[in-house]
């Protein structure tokens, strides 16, 4: 039960004495007010809405004013939680503290609920629950923690397992001789493919030995009955000192059947390891492993000279070795083996050198064309080789003009005398600086419409100063340029001529100049 404050309820009395002297002047008693409340459904416990304060204990009132349904004395803070929907306890929760039940979803009617799929309640949410769960397979009545397991490949007992205890034990079988090896086997509920039923064979690797087999003399035991050619006569055996099957010529026994630690040949090269007999793995160890009186054969690595210390050699210097010795490595193809930044695999550096070994030099740099005017066409004069697209550059070098951003190849040809479109031609489809003639304007044979002594027509300068040509119909150098520029780009993308060509020409066109007549 919950303490209250029922300590205070009748010890109110207070006294005063004052002392003056030896004597007692007066003394004075006083009852302690308190605040009870009222315990209508009589359990002990009462309502917080509804109080009196008293210095005594009225009738029906207690001091404790936790009840939260002062008209159920069943309902109070010490009483037990039932599961009925209802918070007997006064606990601020309805049916806690554990009271409600598990119920499993049970679609197969097998009596056991999916696992995952409980509701807590106090009845059953349907007929369709119950109160026990771990089916595995709540689709499968014949599926659940009850049930009998058959060999069928399907866990129906739901422990975890498939066909636990009801399978059969099959030895492999690589001889097909109806007999396996113990050494392999597998469960199953039927034979796989390979496998036999029997375990008895004592060499699974040759068809003609298993129980039962006829003997012959041949030193091998045929009928895996642990004794070799019993029935025939005496023969020599050669003291197996290792183990390893295979005998020599240091003591020998005359007999039917080979005694213990004797076999019937006597080819062992070392008898004393039995790692070492005639067919045994030849390993990389400066021993002849396998009697054949070579040592190392087959088995030495390759390794090459690798000058640079990259990791990767030359194969024109190589050594046969079972490990690397100083200054050989496992890998080959250095393509420039003085130089550790060669070597296959390694990352393609701008150095005009092939670094990964791939035959070709630099090749993920590409060249991109400073865009000045920021018209998306780049100048083909300058340049630069990089991996990706530096900020005012553009992958293309068509712009003849990268100074004005209305010259571009495919802009709009505009009145200003100026080859708009980068096509080598000035102002076509528009009206030209006559406004209604092409050169001729004033019909006197020539150009000079202004009567300055120079047409439009341009002679472009060589690099020794000199004038070529006759007149070729190129209103001025920027005209000229143009053309050319536009020729270039033609060749540069139909492949028959370089970016760096072209950077060439259009700088030596426009370190020249031309004149008018």
């Amino acid at each position: 039960m919950k303490f209250t404050n029922n300590l205070l309820a009748n010890v109110a009395l207070v006294s005063l004495s004052l002392v003056f002297g030896a004597g007692v002047l007066f003394a004075v008693n006083a009852d302690t007010t308190q605040t009870y409340y009222l315990d209508t459904d009589g359990d002990g416990y009462g309502d917080s809405a509804v109080s009196i304060a008293s210095t005594t204990s009225p009738s029906g009132y207690v001091l404790d004013s936790s009840d939260c349904d002062d008209n159920d004395s069943s309902i109070h803070p010490e009483a037990d939680e039932l599961c009925d929907g209802v918070d007997n306890n006064c606990s601020g929760d309805i049916d806690d503290e554990g009271v409600q039940t598990a119920y499993y979803y049970d679609f197969d009617a097998d009596g056991f609920g999916e696992i995952g799929t409980s509701t807590l309640a106090c009845s059953a949410p349907s007929i369709d629950y119950v109160e026990v769960s771990g089916d595995c397979d709540d689709m499968a009545s014949s599926t659940n923690p009850n049930a009998t397991e058959i060999c069928d490949g399907v866990d129906q007992n739901c422990d975890g397992s498939v066909d636990e205890g009801v399978t059969t034990t099959y030895y492999l079988d690589d001889d097909a001789d109806g007999y396996g090896f113990t050494a392999s086997t597998t469960e199953s509920c039927a034979a796989p493919v390979g496998y036999a039923s029997l375990n008895d064979d004592c060499n699974d690797d040759d068809m003609d030995v298993y129980p039962g087999a006829t003997e012959i003399y041949n030193s091998i035991d045929d009928d895996c009955d642990s004794d070799v050619d019993e029935g025939f006569v005496d023969r020599t055996f050669y003291i197996d000192e290792d183990g390893d099957g295979y005998g020599s010529d240091a003591s020998t026994s005359i007999a039917m059947e080979a005694p213990e630690g004797f076999v019937e040949n006597n080819i062992d090269c070392n008898d004393n390891d039995s790692s070492i007999y005639p067919n045994a793995g030849e390993v990389c160890d400066g021993i002849d492993n396998d009697c054949d009186s070579l040592i190392d054969e087959n088995v030495k690595s390759t390794f090459y000279y690798d000058g640079d210390g990259d990791g990767y050699g030359i194969d024109t210097n190589i050594i046969l070795a079972c490990v690397a010795e100083n200054n050989y490595v496992a890998n080959d193809g250095d393509c420039d083996n003085n130089n550790n930044t060669v070597y296959p695999g390694a990352s393609e550096l701008d150095d005009d050198i092939d670094n990964n070994c791939n035959e070709i030099v630099d090749e993920v740099f590409n060249t991109y064309y400073v865009d000045n005017d920021g018209d998306g066409y780049g100048n083909a004069l300058s340049f630069v080789e990089a991996f990706d697209t530096p900020i005012g550059y553009v992958d293309n070098d068509d712009d003849c003009d990268d100074n004005n951003d209305t010259v571009y190849p495919g802009a709009t040809e505009l009145d200003d005398n100026i080859d708009n479109d980068c096509d080598g031609r000035i102002d076509e489809g528009v009206n030209n600086n006559d406004n209604d003639c092409n050169c001729d304007c004033d019909g006197d044979g020539d150009c000079d419409n202004d009567g300055d002594g120079y047409s439009y027509q341009y002679q472009h300068q060589n690099h020794n100063g000199e004038y070529e040509g006759e007149d070729n119909g190129y209103k001025n150098h920027g005209q000229y340029v143009s053309e050319m520029a536009h020729l270039t780009n033609s060749l540069k993308k139909s492949g028959k001529m370089s970016g760096q060509e072209k950077g060439s020409i259009m700088s030596s066109l426009n370190k020249s100049r031309g004149k008018t007549r």
